[in-house]
């Protein structure tokens, strides 16, 4: 009867030590793929804040070009005018110019004073 007490003994502690590893491998398991996840996610959030940046970028670098753009097609119509208006003899009133500081306004800020 001891024996089969004994041996039951042995049995029971090796399942139950199979059974605790086994619940180990896949609690590690399952924390490596929640670690994996979570830095997946935190590059996956530093990409968007990069994508972020430069979408905004750009979007304020179309603007400066495109109120560059606007400034110089202004600076050309001027020049037009008062071309016209000397040619046909500069007679008075002459071509009201367009506001230098609202042009130059309109310029990338590496382009301004």
């Amino acid at each position: 009867m001891s024996d089969i007490l004994g041996f039951a003994g042995v049995a029971l502690t090796a399942i139950l030590t199979w059974a605790v590893a086994r619940g180990k491998l896949r609690l590690d398991a399952k924390t490596a793929k929640k670690n994996r996840i979570d830095e997946l996610e935190e590059k996956y959030y530093e990409l968007t804040d990069r994508l972020d940046k430069e979408v905004l970028t750009r979007r304020q670098a179309e603007t400066q070009a495109w109120n560059a753009g606007l400034a110089l097609k202004q600076a050309i119509d001027f020049i037009r005018v008062v071309t016209l208006w000397i040619e046909n003899g500069a007679k008075p009133p002459a071509p009201t110019p367009p506001d230098a500081d609202a042009l130059e306004a309109k310029l990338p800020p590496a382009h301004q004073k």
